[in-house]
């Protein structure tokens, strides 16, 4: 049995919900429910590192809490570095190929655990 909350959103945040739910054909609650629940895991993890350092004391609480710290510094590194990689793709993919093919990413590359189960993105998406 699913539990319901009510949760507060911004303008923009709304908007964006509503828009990524529209393309992905889903209601605002079930995309709200899958991009959370595909997070999950991660928020698991988040509170047992946080449950651990709780648990330590003295240097070895400082340690742990440096090394979550450095954890964090690389994973938006590489977050930064992905966007950004991204962003470059999508600018050259921009100007149509002349030789018919499709502008976007073909389903090998949309596997459904990074998109939420977005349709590939296909010429005039």
């Amino acid at each position: 049995m699913n539990t319901r909350v009510t949760v507060p959103l911004s303008k923009e945040v709304y908007e964006a919900v509503t828009l990524l739910s529209d393309i992905s054909g889903q209601s605002r609650g079930a995309f709200l429910a899958d991009t959370i629940g595909a997070a999950a895991p991660s928020y698991l993890k988040i509170a047992a590192a946080y449950r651990r350092a709780a648990s330590l004391e003295g240097n070895q609480r400082r340690k742990y809490l440096e090394g979550m710290k450095h954890a964090e510094v690389v994973l938006l590194d590489v977050l930064q570095r992905v966007t950004t990689e991204f962003d470059n793709d999508l600018a050259s993919s921009e100007a149509a190929p002349t030789d018919g093919g499709s502008v976007g990413c073909g389903e090998a590359s949309t596997p459904d655990v990074l998109t939420g189960g977005f349709p590939p993105l296909t010429e005039g998406s």
